[in-house]
């Protein structure tokens, strides 16, 4: 009786008014004096109630991927302790392997692999060589041969970098390679530390620490070579290899009188 009403309209603006206030707890709805004010106030809590909704429909569905996320994980964890507690693995070895499987796990989740983005799998081979070239040149180029081979070879360089190179991940105490050990020809590697430290060790000498930007046995590219002396990761580390059989058959089909790689090799 108190409100200053003229014709349907307002009657139907004012109980839609209150309609909706009750969402939002109002008690005092009768504040809008006209029309305007009434259609203005609709408005902002019409507004209100739909952005309240979406934000929490949006947290809810957060929260639910994060829950299946997190049980996936557990569910994961508790099948490798059971594994684990199964073989009767000792209890040293056990919590070394369960630390690696996390810090793994933790490294997936910062470093998204090229493997899970399924778009990438529909991209043109050639702009995933170039993408390759991009990634993976500039660690191969702190090597003086690589980055001579680059600016006289782009194209050979630029297969190198997508069907020789891979990368491998350790963590702490990890060995890499040990004094003596023969790889199988198709497993000859060279290694260049993208990220971490290496501990590299050669009979009584002093151990030599490898650093980001430095690489190791580059003999293997171009001959069969065992390794000599041991090499081991001092903190988590992230290595690049290029694959010598892969090397050797692309810089094969790349050769001039003024840049041959066997002539390299050789000297």
């Amino acid at each position: 009786e108190h409100l200053d009403l003229e014709g349907f309209a307002d009657y139907y603006l004012v109980s839609f008014l209150w309609s909706i206030s009750q969402f939002t707890g109002a008690q005092d709805i009768a504040q809008p004096q006209s029309s305007g004010e009434r259609l203005f106030t609709i408005f902002i809590l019409f507004f209100t109630f739909i952005f309240s909704a979406y934000a929490i429909s949006t947290i809810t569905s957060s929260m639910t991927q994060l829950q299946i996320i997190t049980a996936k994980q557990s569910q994961q964890y508790a099948a490798l302790r059971l594994y684990l507690n199964s073989k009767q693995i000792s209890k040293g070895l056990a919590l070394r392997i369960q630390r690696s499987a996390r810090r793994a796990a933790d490294e997936l989740a910062r470093n998204t692999p090229e493997s899970s983005v399924e778009l990438l799998q529909l991209v043109s081979e050639p702009l995933r060589m170039e993408l390759h070239r991009e990634v993976n040149a500039p660690a191969l180029m702190k090597h003086p041969f690589f980055k001579f081979y680059n600016i006289v070879y782009v194209a050979a360089m630029q297969q190198v970098c997508h069907s020789a190179v891979s990368q491998l991940s350790l963590h702490q105490d990890d060995l890499l390679y040990s004094n003596g050990e023969m790889p199988e020809e198709e497993e000859m590697r060279m290694f260049f530390l993208l990220a971490g430290r290496l501990l590299y060790m050669h009979n009584d000498k002093l151990p030599k620490a490898v650093k980001v930007g430095q690489w190791a046995c580059e003999a293997a590219l171009w001959t069969l070579w065992p390794f000599h002396g041991t090499m081991r990761a001092r903190a988590d580390s992230s290595i690049l290899l290029v694959n010598a059989i892969k090397f050797q058959r692309i810089t094969c089909q790349f050769m001039s009188r003024d840049a041959n790689p066997l002539q390299y090799g050789r000297e």
